[in-house]
């Protein structure tokens, strides 16, 4: 027995130059991940200035979606959108997410930009959590 977890070990530890770690990026690797920075959806919690630009959400004009978690990028796909009266809900996924941003308000602030307050509601797991958001969509 003692001899096959050597081996197994051993096997293992072979391949490790070949693991690599994952790649953990602050926010700022939203500008890296997006060419055209200016273009898209860009979501920060409700308490920290957009102009910080520490987005919790990002999405390209084509809706190709990074959800920020404890400093790690989560590629999203776009599953949908659900307009309402008081605004819309745009849905995404991955695997082990499930994310809502549901846009409850929104200003006009010039005709290439459009600014939003609402909540990004994240699944992933059993756990479950909502965050106040504010952002804004660039044309």
């Amino acid at each position: 027995m003692l001899h096959i977890f050597i081996a197994y070990f051993g096997l293992i530890a072979s391949f490790s130059p070949l693991v690599q770690p994952v790649k953990t990026t602050s926010s700022p690797g939203i500008d890296e991940l997006y060419q055209t920075a200016d273009a898209g959806y860009f979501f920060a919690l409700q308490q920290v200035p957009l102009s910080q630009k520490q987005y919790i959400f990002t999405a390209d004009p084509l809706k190709r979606a990074v959800y920020i978690d404890q400093g790690q990028m989560v590629p999203l796909s776009y599953t949908m959108t659900v307009k309402s009266s008081s605004g819309f809900d745009m849905y995404f996924s991955a695997t082990g997410y499930n994310i809502i941003l549901s846009v409850k308000e929104q200003s006009v602030i010039d005709g290439e930009t459009v600014e939003y307050k609402g909540y990004l509601s994240v699944r992933h797991g059993r756990q479950k959590d909502r965050y106040a958001v504010h952002g804004i969509h660039n044309r």
